[in-house]
Order: structure tokens, then C-alpha cells, then sequence
């Protein structure tokens, strides 16, 4: 049951982030529609390498260190994005940001292998695919709340102090 709601508030704070990341990258960053592309390529093309290293990690040191990783590298993402805002110049950004999307393409890998393979650890023959259903509605109610939740604080607050409280 703690994988569900950990896979919730993952998800609440990570697409919470990547929610505002359109708006955030060129208009609090500075950085060009190209270089907010570049940036938010990083994720799905390290999430391809990342995916072949954590799956055979996971038969080696086990499932829960790479979820706790996983959700640990979630929240560095997101104070990691908070601290592109505070570093000066383009560059150091754009080094800054990039670090944020690899550490999320690991984060996204560790989590995701950690917690299939467990479930399908754990789960009874019977139900395995219940359980594996349930893990995306999971995350489909973080998916809600982050953008709601974050962006509402940013809104209030700050994109930093957003992506700082959706990191706790």
C-alpha cells in the first residue's frame, strides 16, 4: 500500500514540475523554445539508457533501494529546477537544467523498474495485472494534483518555492 501513495506523491511532485516547465524554462530561465526542447529531450532519451542499467541493477541489490532512489532522485529534480533560477547566465542554466533532466531520467528509471518488479514480486498470480492497474491510477492521481497544486502555489508564491514544497 506505501508503494501507492510514495508512487502518488512522486507523481505529484514530478509532473507538478514538468507541468510548469513550458512556461518556466523560457520565461523565468531565459532560454530559447530550442533550448527548452534540448532540455526536455534529456528525460526521455536518458530514460531509454537508464531503463537497461536499473533493470538489471534491481535483480542485483533488490526493489525498495531503487524506489526509495527513484522517489529520493524525484525531489532532487525538482530543487535542482529551482536552482537554475538562482544560478547568473544563460550557460550555467542550461548546465543546471540539464543536470535536473538526467537526474529525473534516473529517478523515472530506478522507480519505475523498482516498483514493476516488485509488485510482480509480491502480487498473487491472481491479481498481478489489479495490481499493476493500480499502479498507474497511482500515478494518474499525482498527475492531478501536481499541476493543481504546484501551480497554484506558484502562482501564490514562486516557481522556486513551488518546485521546493513539491520537493518535500
Amino acid at each position: 500500500g506505501w508503494l501507492y501513495v510514495a508512487l502518488a506523491l512522486r507523481n505529484t511532485t514530478v509532473i507538478g514540475v514538468m507541468g510548469l516547465m513550458p512556461v518556466y524554462l523560457p520565461g523565468r530561465l531565459g532560454l530559447t523554445e530550442f533550448q527548452m526542447g534540448a532540455l526536455l529531450a534529456i528525460n526521455p532519451a536518458g530514460q531509454a539508457a537508464f531503463m537497461l542499467l536499473f533493470g538489471r541493477l534491481s535483480d542485483r541489490v533488490g526493489r525498495k533501494p531503487l524506489v526509495v532512489a527513484g522517489m529520493a532522485g524525484s525531489g532532487v529534480f525538482a530543487l535542482l529546477a529551482a536552482a537554475a533560477a538562482l544560478v547568473p547566465g544563460t550557460t550555467a542554466r542550461l548546465v543546471v537544467g540539464g543536470l535536473a533532466f538526467v537526474v529525473i531520467a534516473a529517478a523515472f528509471s530506478a522507480m519505475t523498474t523498482g516498483a514493476l518488479a516488485f509488485i510482480g514480486d509480491v502480487a498473487p498470480d491472481d491479481r498481478e495485472s489489479e495490481l499493476m492497474g493500480l499502479r498507474s491510477t497511482a500515478k494518474g492521481v499525482g498527475g492531478v494534483v501536481g499541476p493543481l497544486a504546484l501551480g497554484g502555489l506558484a502562482t501564490l508564491t514562486s516557481y522556486e518555492a513551488a518546485f521546493a514544497v513539491g520537493s518535500g
